[in-house]
């Protein structure tokens, strides 16, 4: 039902009382609404209003974090890029010396190795019925305790240093990771991950 005012033709004003139907009063305001609600967006798309009024303060904190975060992440990758490639030039360096340390302190093994192969050109020259006696050589090497344990800490240590290297080959490639992704996408995109 409309409530307006209508003019009658002796110029006095009495009421519309002429129904009409609720639903379709209601459904023609809301579209009414609605093409105004889009024209008026569709202006302010357009506009420059925001850009000459400046920033709000929620725009002014993101701005801000964006700023700070941006430089904190850059300072920690170089830090971190520059640690694991000291960490992998240590790791490389140990392992090269710690190796040259254990090749120098294995047994000497040469002497029984020239004395076998004394016996086989006897054996082969004479004949197979010419046996040497090859019960005088020393059939274990009899290493010291002290010799073990310090080529067992040796050998564990070069493990060690090839972990440390691996871990640090990992820690590049994550920060390399890492980095890609951050220059990709926005603040947003990266939030949603």
């Amino acid at each position: 039902m409309s409530n307006t005012l209508e003019q009658t033709p002796d110029n006095s004003i009495k009421p519309d009382n002429t129904t009409e139907n609720p639903a379709v009063s209601i459904e023609g305001s809301l579209n009414k609404m609605s093409d105004t609600l889009e024209h008026v967006l569709e202006v302010l798309k357009g506009s420059t209003i925001a850009k000459e009024r400046g920033k709000d303060d929620s725009s002014k904190f993101w701005a801000t974090y964006k700023r700070v975060s941006t430089e904190y992440d850059n300072d920690f990758l170089e830090q971190a890029d520059d640690d694991m490639g000291i960490i992998l030039t240590f790791a490389g360096l140990f392992s090269a010396v710690n190796s040259t340390f254990l090749v120098g302190s294995q047994p000497d093994t040469g002497d029984t190795t020239n004395a076998l192969l004394l016996y086989l050109i006897k054996v082969t020259v004479d004949g197979s019925n010419s046996v040497p006696d090859i019960s005088t050589l020393s059939s274990s090497t009899g290493f010291v305790p002290s010799m073990v344990w310090m080529q067992s800490l040796s050998y564990a240590s070069l493990a060690f240093s090839v972990l440390a290297a691996f871990g640090a080959v990992l820690g590049k490639q994550w920060l390399n990771s890492y980095k890609v992704v951050r220059e990709g996408r926005t603040i947003e995109e990266r939030s949603i991950e």
